[in-house]
């Protein structure tokens, strides 16, 4: 799943799927889902921006990654580290960037299979 977010009036891909667990973890040594009940819990202390921008910079490379060489969205080299990237963005508003991002997360996590259990319940003798 893909979306654009803009952030200092850039339209920036980000995207989500399977593997940005696995991604997240190799870029920070942390767990994902451990972190999103830490961001969920709405107290931005420090620890929790520096996931929250862990996330961002994470979902930012997957979808830099996904764009075509031609697109000019794409960034040719893209920074190898959250810290190189943050420091190519002016503000990264967590109020206007987290939710789409949570959003964008959300959206890749649904199920898209409908259930193959028979839900009919059999005639009553």
């Amino acid at each position: 799943m893909e979306r654009i977010i803009v952030i200092d009036g850039i339209g920036r891909n980000f995207k989500s799927s399977g593997a940005t667990p696995r991604i997240y973890r190799g870029i920070c040594g942390r767990d994902l889902l451990t972190d999103l009940a830490k961001l969920e819990e709405g107290n931005y202390t420090p620890e929790v921006l520096e996931i929250y921008e862990d996330l961002a910079y994470t979902m930012a490379k997957q979808g830099n990654d996904a764009l075509p060489e031609d697109d000019e969205r794409k960034i040719a080299t893209f920074p190898s580290s959250p810290d190189e990237w943050l420091d190519t963005i002016e503000v990264l508003d967590i109020y206007d960037v987290l939710p789409q991002i949570a959003l964008l997360w959300r959206e890749s996590n649904k199920t898209t299979v409908e259930s193959k259990k028979n839900n009919v319940r059999p005639p009553e003798n």
